[in-house]
């Protein structure tokens, strides 16, 4: 006879040996664990908190280009791997780097002049990702 744990159990017990147990706490995420015990699709949500707060800095003065500074705060989830920060013009992307776990800012350089930018931040964590958190606008001024 066989025992049978419940999905969400045996998630609950993988995440602990592997020492994620931080990462069930927090905002959440589509992204989940598998059931490697059955061939089911059993999943249980695996939550990696987002960055408190996201901003953009941008110099009064430039030239022919812009520099556009994204800062966040860290991840209360512990563990993070990284961040990944895209800078968003008018609300479109138009660049974007991926960070590791112990930074909290990125310059964007070579920005094009009198544009209003965001910054876009999603913290990653053993494969999954929080939800993006999104800054207000900064402008590149003359």
């Amino acid at each position: 006879r066989t025992r049978r744990t419940r999905p969400a159990a045996r998630a609950v017990a993988v995440a602990g040996a592997l020492g994620l147990v931080g990462l069930l706490v927090g905002a959440p995420t589509s992204a989940a664990w598998p059931d490697t015990t059955s061939t089911s699709a059993s999943m249980a949500a695996v939550v990696v908190a987002p960055p408190p707060s996201v901003t953009v800095t941008v110099p009064l003065v430039q030239l022919l280009s812009c520099s556009v500074r994204v800062s966040w705060t860290a991840s209360p989830t512990p563990r993070v791997d990284g961040y990944d920060v895209v800078l968003l013009r008018n609300g479109s992307p138009v660049a974007s780097t991926t960070t590791g776990p112990g930074t909290t800012s990125h310059t964007f350089t070579g920005q094009s002049i009198l544009s209003g930018y965001q910054g876009r931040v999603t913290a990653t964590a053993a494969g999954f990702r929080s939800v993006a958190v999104t800054s207000t606008s900064g402008t590149c001024l003359i």
